[in-house]
């Protein structure tokens, strides 16, 4: 069996840069499992102004980017601007969340599951996944892609999922992916 633990999550990450150190304005996540599907989902705000007092980042570039993106997508800045519950709260809050044993998918191998286990350690919080735990979504969608191309004609595809919500979203995002990899994995089970 490809997922035998049930306690899967995509996780998606809006930030303010695109390093390690990255202030994340909002996280996405979306539980999934092969029997059940998407299971759950949640989004979280997150305050700037205590991320900038642990000293998180943000780069010129990627606050360039967001004057670049639509408005639905740029809300998440005021929201985050305006964000009263603090980070460490919101960061234990969402390790309870995840459950036990999370296995977190992020797309990026040094990006979301970094950002975030980054962020996790700079408010001094035990990331709530183990490392061995780190699923890089990006490599499971080339190698998904890949064997989708070699199966065309011989066997009937699943297609592809329906695109909704706001791009740039955190959660939004984060149930596309975890619906592409529910597509992938079944492929690759082929």
């Amino acid at each position: 069996m490809i997922l035998p633990n049930e306690n899967h999550h995509m996780v998606d990450l809006e930030t303010l840069d695109t390093s390690a150190t990255a202030i994340v304005l909002s996280i996405g996540l979306a539980s999934f499992s092969l029997e059940k599907g998407i299971t759950d989902r949640a989004d979280l705000v997150l305050r700037i102004d205590d991320q900038e007092e642990v000293g998180r980042t943000r780069s010129d570039a990627t606050v360039a980017w967001w004057a670049d993106q639509s408005p639905e997508a740029r809300k998440v800045l005021d929201d985050a601007e305006n964000c009263n519950k603090d980070t460490h709260e919101t960061l234990i809050m969402l390790g309870d969340w995840l459950g036990p044993v999370p296995i977190l998918w992020g797309n990026g191998a040094a990006f979301d599951n970094a950002i975030l286990q980054n962020l996790y350690e700079s408010f001094n919080i035990e990331p709530p996944w183990k490392h061995w735990h780190n699923r890089c979504y990006r490599t499971l969608k080339d190698l998904g892609e890949k064997k989708i191309a070699r199966l065309r004609g011989e066997y009937i595809i699943e297609p592809e999922p329906s695109r909704r919500g706001t791009h740039h979203n955190a959660m939004d995002d984060a149930t596309y992916q975890a619906e592409c990899a529910l597509r992938y994995l079944r492929t690759l089970a082929l």
